[in-house]
């Protein structure tokens, strides 16, 4: 606003108004009018907004964990890193236990805590479970067989005519075998008792289960059955490949290929050793698979043989889905993926008649 001389002369302008015969009101309303286009105007300072509040922390914790111990001892476990979002910096991050912890074998709990500059915290959970390995119930096996138990690949031979094969000096893959690749399965699995733990390969190329009289590995089949077993926990029994070649040319044969599968499996209980028994694996019918034809109807005796006799069935044919190219260049014999089936086969059945499942216990 104007000093006082200013107001002075406002005073006097009133009064040369009123002079001229100016109304009162009028006078006063065109003073204030001029007195108001003298105002200085004060510049309007902009007020500060609130801070946005900041959200308290949260924390999100891994995904828990289930690992095994080969030899059931406490071991490091790397759980993670939890994530947080939101809160004041600095936020500090702790878990009890901490990361890479030595964690004994049961189920423990960890918990997690993100604390932010305000002091506020978010807090999360996690289970890390440390398992001993499972164990078997029994340790000491047998398996029992023809050439395709011993492990031949079939694939050193010649066609000598159309339709004939001759073998010249057939080939053994020990490694291939499905009681080697059985053993090195359950000795990784059952870690705690792999240094007991074998699969004795019993297999004989060439023998034949229906005629009891023909010694093809020194003694007769169900002699020599019965003799294996001795000493033994559990007998796994695949045999028939050769019978059902035979039964091409007189099918009676199978007849007593199942006479002589019986009192193999009776042999073996009476021993006190638990019998397995597999269907046979398919054949290509070329070759020294001859009898592809017949597999089906054998196997389903097979079936119908571990049913009355309370044994364990192993379905070794149905594991190959009718892939033929599991089966080696003769027909007959399997290659190494072939083998693998069969040893997978027989491992799965073990697993569900004779694995024993470790005893937890909680840490908080």
């Amino acid at each position: 606003m104007a000093g006082n001389a200013g107001v002075k002369a406002y005073v006097g302008r009133i009064g040369r108004w009123r002079e001229r015969g100016v109304g009162f009101r009028r006078a006063g309303v065109l003073a204030m009018l001029l007195l108001a286009g003298s105002c200085t105007s004060t510049p309007t300072t902009p007020s500060t907004p609130a801070p946005t509040p900041v959200a308290p922390p949260t924390i999100t914790c891994p995904v828990s964990l289930s690992l095994t111990s080969a030899q059931a001892t406490p071991i490091s476990v790397e759980y993670g890193v939890p994530t947080v979002s939101g809160g004041t910096s600095p936020i500090t991050t702790t878990c009890s236990p901490e990361n890479r912890s030595v964690f004994s074998v049961g189920a423990t709990t960890v918990t997690c805590t993100a604390t932010d500059a305000q002091q506020r915290t978010s807090s999360c959970s996690l289970s890390v479970t440390l398992k001993a390995p499972p164990t078997v119930r029994l340790t000491k096996f047998v398996a029992f067989g023809d050439s395709l138990t011993k492990g031949e690949d079939g694939a050193n031979f010649t066609v000598t005519a159309p339709g004939v094969l001759s073998l010249f000096q057939p080939i053994i893959r020990d490694d291939w075998a499905y009681p080697t690749v059985l053993t090195n399965s359950m000795r990784a699995r059952y870690s705690l008792q792999s240094s007991s733990i074998n699969v004795v390969n019993q297999g004989c190329p060439g023998e034949v289960v229906n005629d009891n009289s023909i010694v093809t590995c020194n003694q007769p089949v169900v002699t020599r059955f019965t003799s294996v077993v001795q000493g033994q926990q559990v007998v796994l029994l695949m045999e028939g490949s050769n019978d059902v070649n035979f039964a091409t040319k007189d099918s009676t044969v199978l007849n007593d290929t199942f006479f002589n599968l019986q009192r193999m499996l009776r042999a073996a209980k009476s021993a006190g050793v638990m019998p397995f028994i597999a269907t046979i694996p398919p054949m290509t019918g070329t070759g020294r698979g001859i009898g592809a034809s017949l597999v089906p109807a054998f196997n389903d005796r097979v079936r119908s043989l571990a049913a009355s006799e309370g044994v364990t069935l192993v379905d070794v044919n149905s594991a190959f889905g009718g892939d033929l190219s599991l089966i080696g260049a003769d027909g007959l014999h399997l290659n190494q993926s072939g083998y693998q089936r069969v040893a997978d086969k027989f491992f799965e059945s073990i697993q569900a008649t004779l694995e024993q499942a470790p005893t937890l216990r909680s840490t908080f």
